[in-house]
């Protein structure tokens, strides 16, 4: 018959599929938007406290202004990553690790630089760390009871950042040498170290006794027998003058 379509059972078949996947597609989005809506709304996902760990110079509030991290805000749309960049611009800050929990609490975990030592540069005084990171700028040495390093050739200084040296290997040398310092605990005692000469390195303490180690090589050793020497002898005479243990063999006293 003329103008008759013929639809068969699987035609009808499919026609039903067909309904059946748009209206799951539909019951779908709706629950997405019902989810959405809760996700952003509901006070579960609403960050109820923001809680800093590890800071003892920075404030904590500081630090939470940094981050922009704020009591009510969603927790799900926390950028991690972005924020803690946030937070590690302040220079006394090394790194930033920012967590979340299912209870809405937010833990920014800081882990500091600690000053090492200070350079002087364009008549300002600054205080790096042991890595040669430059953390704060000073009017007067005297501020800070740190020992400076004298004898660097400095290109440039920007805080939060390794300061910069016409000879870059003297900063590997500055890490190895407050790694040592701090090994043996002669951190309280140094007031200078010069290291102009690299194979002359000299440490000058604040009891009138040097030592001149040479170069960082098997600094370890050099820097136990020195403290040995110094305590165990020289002190109890009340003797100054410099320990020299540059070469190899037995160290040599020269007193003043």
């Amino acid at each position: 018959m003329v103008g008759v379509i013929a639809i068969t059972y699987e035609d009808i078949q499919k026609r039903i599929k067909k309904r059946k996947i748009r209206f799951r597609i539909f019951i779908g989005i709706i629950i997405l938007s019902i989810l959405s809506v809760l996700v952003f709304k509901y006070p579960v996902f609403k960050v109820r406290s923001v809680i800093v760990e590890g800071n003892s110079i920075v404030p904590k509030e500081k630090i939470i202004e940094l981050s922009s991290i704020k009591d009510g805000d969603n927790i799900l749309t926390i950028n991690k990553k972005e924020d803690n960049k946030k937070v590690e611009t302040n220079s006394y800050i090394e790194s930033s690790n920012i967590r979340r929990t299912v209870a809405g609490n937010v833990y920014i975990e800081i882990k500091e630089r600690e000053s090492a030592a200070l350079v002087e540069y364009e008549k300002k005084f600054i205080s790096i760390d042991k890595n040669g990171v430059a953390i704060e700028v000073l009017d007067k040495k005297d501020e800070y009871n740190l020992p400076i390093i004298k004898g660097l050739d400095i290109v440039g200084i920007n805080i939060g950042q390794v300061i910069e040296l016409s000879t870059p290997r003297e900063i590997n040398t500055i890490k190895v040498i407050f790694d040592n310092v701090n090994k043996h605990d002669l951190s309280d005692i140094i007031y200078e170290i010069d290291i102009k000469n690299l194979i002359s390195i000299e440490i000058k303490t604040k009891y009138g006794i040097n030592f001149l180690i040479g170069d960082v090589e098997n600094i370890d050793s050099k820097l136990d027998k020195c403290k040995i020497i110094m305590e165990q002898d020289l002190l109890k005479r009340g003797l100054k003058g410099t320990i020299d243990v540059s070469f190899k063999g037995n160290p040599v006293f020269r007193q003043e």
